[in-house]
């Protein structure tokens, strides 16, 4: 068995690897990478008839084909956890996917707000056009002050764990205060209806009211057939969308590596 485990690290890694590269490359994580991970986990555990791991690969993928279809991560990223759920479905007492999800999403979330937010203070901060992000981003702050007071005051959680949440906490804030300027100075595209294309996201806080109501896409915000048929009767010529997105499979990597190695961070970190 614990041969068997080291062999389904080992394909985790080589497999978000190979993703971690690709994406770099071209934005892509290609279908030659995740349906071997996915099938290769999907045949480790039908071999040793664990169920629990089809579960938790079935929970990963329908939350995240949710968070697709709203055009938060790319259908590559889903697969990705997938596969990754598939092969290391539990490490320790932890669900393995979660670990990685968790330290991804810390890392990226620290990369991202200050590497973006220096480039935006060179470029020059319109804070004018970041008004409305600006006052969500306040809620969010005195969410988080509260959550955090409560915790600290009745135990809840240490201190070491309050100051790791409230420096990702701060991080996330600031990049939601000047989210539609970030987006708007490095990933808007104004293209012409035929060069749109599927999965492409919707910049929907660009569009035109008439044409956003027109739409009705509620919480969806990539495109598909029936977007783009209705984008043609609504007579749009152009349509903004965002391109060129931040790479998160290179932190996905990290989280693998770093929840093989460190299976237990979590508990020993927040404790």
């Amino acid at each position: 068995m614990v041969e068997t485990l080291i062999l389904r690290e080992a394909i985790a890694v080589i497999g978000s690897a190979l993703a971690a590269k690709s994406d770099i490359k071209t934005g892509l994580i290609f279908d030659e990478v995740t349906y071997p991970m996915i099938l290769l986990g999907a045949l480790f555990n039908a071999a040793e008839f664990n169920l629990m791991a089809f579960l938790v690969a079935g929970t990963v993928f329908a939350a995240g084909y949710a968070m697709y279809v709203g055009g938060k991560i790319g259908g590559g990223d889903v697969k990705l956890f997938t596969g990754l759920a598939l092969l290391v479905p539990f490490l320790g007492n932890n669900v393995f996917v979660v670990n990685v999800f968790v330290i991804s999403g810390f890392a990226a979330i620290f990369y991202f707000s200050v590497y973006y937010l220096l480039k935006y203070a060179k470029k020059g901060i319109n804070f004018e056009e970041n008004k409305k992000s600006t006052k969500k981003a306040a809620v969010l702050a005195l969410i988080l002050a509260a959550y955090m007071y409560f915790g600290l005051s009745s135990g809840l959680f240490s201190q070491k764990f309050a100051a790791i949440i409230g420096v990702f906490g701060f991080c996330a804030i600031i990049f939601v205060a000047l989210e539609k300027g970030i987006k708007k100075e490095f990933f808007l595209k104004k293209i012409r209806l035929e060069e749109l294309e599927e999965d492409d996201i919707i910049a929907l806080e660009f569009l035109d009211e008439k044409t956003s109501k027109g739409l009705s896409l509620n919480f969806k915000g990539i495109v598909d057939q029936k977007t783009g048929q209705k984008l043609k009767e609504l007579k749009q010529t152009h349509v903004p969308v965002y391109r060129n997105l931040p790479k998160f499979a290179p932190f996905v990597l990290l989280g693998v590596v770093a929840a093989i190695i460190f299976p237990d961070i979590f508990s020993v970190v927040f404790s």
